[in-house]
């Protein structure tokens, strides 16, 4: 499910949920007046079983400036840059953030 929001043709925030059978994600991207991405926040959820009860959850926080990713938590640990996942999480962040901006744009 994607919903988007737009100041004329400026983005203000995309929302997106992704379901799967062991889970879920919840994705929240806030723009500044650039377009860019400012603040993302990403919530997985884990199910007990297939569609089931939530077991588990992990909250992801993406803080940018000027399109540059300056903190990212983990819960309330922050994540080292040097952290093995940290380049592909920023990386899928902002790839996704322009294909649902693209996908919001379509007629």
């Amino acid at each position: 499910m994607l919903q988007a929001f737009f100041d004329g043709q400026a983005p203000k925030l995309a929302r997106a949920t992704f379901y799967g059978e062991t889970g879920r994600i919840d994705r929240e991207f806030y723009y500044d007046d650039n377009g860019r991405p400012f603040f993302v926040l990403e919530v997985e959820s884990r199910y007990e079983a297939p569609l089931g009860a939530t077991a588990d959850k992990q909250e992801y926080r993406y803080y940018f400036d000027d399109g540059r990713l300056i903190r990212l938590l983990a819960g309330d640990r922050q994540v080292s840059s040097d952290d093995a996942a940290y380049a592909a999480r920023v990386k899928n962040a902002l790839d996704l953030s322009r294909r649902l901006l693209d996908a919001a744009r379509k007629p």
